[in-house]
C-alpha cells in the first residue's frame, strides 16, 4: 500500500455552518461534510486521478454548500495540479463536481532538474462571479523565472451536470502572470 504523507488535511466552514474536510488516498480525492458539528458525515469522492497519486489538497468555501478545491497529482516524474468547483447546496442534488484537466506546473528544482510543487498547497478562492481562482508557483532559477501564475476558471461554476472522471469537455482556464524579476 502506498503511503501518502500528510501535514494538514484542509477544513472549511460554509456560511450556513456546515463543516467540510478534504483529503487524499490511493483511491483519489475525498470530501466529507457534516451539518451537525461532526456528529455525522456525508462522504464523496471528488476525483479519481489513477494512476496518478493525489496529494496536498486545499479547500475553500463560500455560500451554503459551495466549495473550491485544488490538489497535486504525481506519477513517475510527471507532476500536475487540478482544481474543482463543488456544489453541495440543497439545490444541487446530487452534489455537482466540475474538475479541471490535469495542468502542468512551472516549478523546477534540483540537479538534474525535476518538477517540484514549489510549496505545499495551491490556494483557491471562489470569486464573486462564481468562478474559481488559483495561484500556482513559477520557480525556475536556472532561467531566472520566479513568481506566480494566477488562473481563473470561469466554466467550473457553470457546469450543469455531475462531473465524473470521464472524458467530458473540460473547462478552460484564463491566465494572468505576475512575475518577480
Amino acid at each position: 500500500s502506498l503511503s501518502i504523507q500528510r501535514w494538514v488535511d484542509p477544513v472549511a466552514w460554509d456560511s450556513a455552518g456546515a463543516l467540510y474536510t478534504l483529503w487524499t488516498t490511493e483511491a483519489g480525492v475525498w470530501l466529507a461534510r457534516s451539518i451537525n458539528q461532526g456528529a455525522t458525515w456525508f462522504t464523496l469522492r471528488v476525483a479519481s486521478d489513477a494512476p496518478d497519486t493525489a496529494f496536498f489538497p486545499y479547500l475553500a468555501s463560500k455560500g451554503p454548500g459551495v466549495l473550491a478545491a485544488s490538489w497535486f497529482t504525481f506519477a513517475g516524474d510527471s507532476l500536475h495540479w487540478r482544481v474543482a468547483h463543488i456544489d453541495m447546496s440543497i439545490a444541487a442534488r446530487p452534489p455537482r463536481i466540475s474538475a479541471s484537466r490535469a495542468m502542468s506546473l512551472e516549478s523546477w528544482s534540483g540537479d538534474p532538474l525535476h518538477s517540484d510543487p514549489g510549496g505545499e498547497y495551491l490556494p483557491v478562492a471562489l470569486l464573486t462571479d462564481g468562478s474559481v481562482a488559483v495561484v500556482t508557483p513559477i520557480q525556475h532559477e536556472a532561467v531566472h523565472r520566479l513568481g506566480c501564475n494566477w488562473w481563473r476558471f470561469a466554466a467550473l461554476a457553470r457546469s450543469r451536470h455531475p462531473m465524473t472522471d470521464d472524458k467530458r469537455e473540460q473547462p478552460s482556464a484564463h491566465e494572468t502572470r505576475h512575475e518577480r524579476a
